[in-house]
């Protein structure tokens, strides 16, 4: 829909050279067309305004309560509409793939739990992967699945030593992104509140030499030891509205940034960096009555009560985060969400070209959690008032 004009408007600038002797004076004029690459000078037509709006009825509903039994969902880690139009979820739960027509009718599922060949243990993330395929990520396998709505048709390993790899990618160029947190002595328990760090590394899939970007601030961290069900346990959490590291990956480029700034670095595969990419937006206070409503789910769960009490331990960020969605679409424009509080409140979209140039502001529909978006859909999960898992997909048009 967006491209960029090739053509960079030539600066010419005269320098006038003045030759004397006892004879004559001669003026000599030398034009000189000079393409300039400094930031200031090098500029680019403007982008055309994108108007996109985004449909406050979902195109599809997924998993509903009185839908068929095949449809039931137990743990959505992903979803993504192909080229063809249809809709591939990835169902943790049931460790299987399950296919579905653009109007959310169910086709059938692939795989199922297992270790051989189109089977799945632990699945990660459902990604896109361009055209009609899919790419999933199995963490228990260490394996990356290429899959069309048909059958998983290409796997590739991934030797891995840590105990539960966080991946992004894979990339063209056959590298993936992990996001490695650095170790301390086993046993060591960090009471108190601090921020956790990560170290990003470029690995190859086959043959090659491994890349480090660096390590980085990563999420609020809220460490204390708690009683829970009568048994001393140590928690870690994250304290209200805190701050996180998040990542978003095309197949030849990735972002990265903490969301207190809306502030994000973008690189290419190979790790080098190409672009900062910002937007000021309004800083919300944090009041009373968010810290509440954050601190709500889990009161009923003894388990998840621990948690709430190291959380309410904390104390709160004075605001909220800048972003809370940071996403690309399939034709790699990069989505960076606002963070939104309330359960009514509509997330507004901050959406820039591959270039870096701004496109658009839009605002999107509530969601729980946004999964992905392609050239004419956004999809997330919801609950509903029975805490039952849907997949919603939204037109943009």
């Amino acid at each position: 829909r967006f491209s960029l004009s090739d053509m960079r408007q030539l600066h010419t600038t005269h320098m006038r050279l003045w030759l004397t002797n006892q004879i004559a004076s001669v003026l000599v004029t030398v034009v000189i067309a000079a393409c300039r690459v400094d930031q200031q000078e090098d500029v680019l037509p403007p982008l055309a305004a994108a108007h996109w709006t985004i449909s406050t009825e979902p195109a599809a509903v997924i998993g509903r309560q009185d839908g068929p039994a095949e449809e039931e969902l137990i743990a959505v880690v992903g979803a993504v509409e192909l080229a063809n139009g249809a809709l591939l979820v990835a169902d943790h739960g049931a460790a299987s793939i399950l296919v579905f027509t653009p109007a959310g009718e169910f086709v059938w599922r692939i795989g199922g739990r297992g270790a051989g060949p189109g089977e799945f243990q632990d699945l990660e993330w459902l990604r896109y992967g361009g055209g009609d395929t899919a790419v999933v990520f199995d963490a228990a396998l260490r394996r990356l699945s290429w899959l069309t709505q048909d059958s998983v048709v290409r796997t590739e390993s991934f030797p891995d030593a840590s105990a539960h790899p966080e991946i992004y990618g894979p990339f063209r160029n056959g590298m993936v992104l992990q996001v490695e947190r650095p170790q301390g002595p086993p046993g060591q328990f960090r009471a108190g509140e601090y921020v956790d760090t990560a170290v990003l590394v470029l690995y190859p899939l086959q043959d090659g030499a491994q890349v480090i970007i660096g390590r980085v601030p990563r999420d609020d961290i809220v460490e204390r030891e708690v009683q829970s069900r009568g048994v001393p346990t140590r928690v870690r959490a994250y304290p209200p509205f805190g701050r996180t590291l998040q990542i978003a990956a095309t197949p030849d480029r990735f972002a990265v940034g903490r969301n207190a700034t809306l502030r994000v670095m973008e690189y290419a595969s190979t790790g080098e960096v190409l672009r900062r990419i910002s937007e000021d937006v309004e800083s919300r206070p944090v009041g009373p009555a968010d810290i509440a409503a954050w601190l709500q789910a889990g009161q009923d769960d003894p388990v998840e009560s621990a948690f709430d009490e190291v959380r309410a331990s904390a104390a709160p960020s004075e605001t909220m985060p800048a972003f809370g969605a940071l996403i690309y679409d399939a034709e790699g424009n990069l989505w960076i969400g606002e963070y939104t509080a309330g359960p009514t409140e509509s997330p507004r979209f901050h959406v820039f070209s591959a270039s870096g140039e701004k496109l658009t502001t839009v605002e999107g529909p509530r969601v729980d959690r946004l999964l992905s978006i392609s050239g004419s859909s956004m999809i997330g999960v919801v609950r509903d008032h029975d805490d039952v898992q849907m997949v919603v997909r939204y037109r943009i048009d």
